[in-house]
């Protein structure tokens, strides 16, 4: 098997790990479960040190850029598609459009976003407004409210009794 930073899916590295867990259960010795599992023996002590600090087999959170865009407007740029019709005469909002549009009401976001966050958006969200009619017309006046409100319960943590 591949060694662990070789692997670009997140599957076969969890394989890789679960192997490496079972084999350290029942005790068998690193340097054969280096040459098992085709991995050097560091390889090996360290998701052991991991193992035993109670770590588990996932990754450890990276450390990153921060998101710029907080989630609140991602959910309102969504609803703003899906909400508002188009420039009379069209049909659908094109990016640029909906750049020129959110720029000059900036209550509807409640902060500016660029042509490029707003396809970044979409596209992580698998949506082509461009290129498709969405029917979905939001007459609701308090919307915008019940849904943060919806959004805040679904935030919270899950606590069992």
């Amino acid at each position: 098997m591949a060694t662990d930073s070789t692997c670009r899916s997140p599957w076969p590295r969890l394989v890789f790990r679960l192997q490496l867990w079972v084999l350290l259960q029942h005790k068998i010795p690193e340097t054969t479960i280096s040459s098992v599992l085709g991995c050097n023996v560091k390889t090996v002590f360290s998701w052991k040190q991991r193992f035993q600090a109670g770590d588990g087999i996932l990754d450890r959170p990276r450390s990153g850029r921060p998101p710029i865009i907080p989630p609140e407007v991602n959910l309102r740029l969504l609803a703003f598609y899906c909400q508002y019709n188009p420039l009379p005469r069209y049909t659908r909002w094109s990016i640029r459009w909906a750049e020129t549009y959110l720029q000059k009401h900036l209550d509807i976001l409640q902060c500016p976003i660029s042509r490029s966050s707003i396809h970044r958006l979409l596209k992580s969200n698998s949506l082509k407004p461009y290129q498709n009619k969405y029917f979905l017309q939001i007459c609701d006046p308090d919307f915008f409210p019940k849904m943060e409100n919806i959004i805040k319960v679904y935030q919270w943590a899950y606590e069992p009794i």
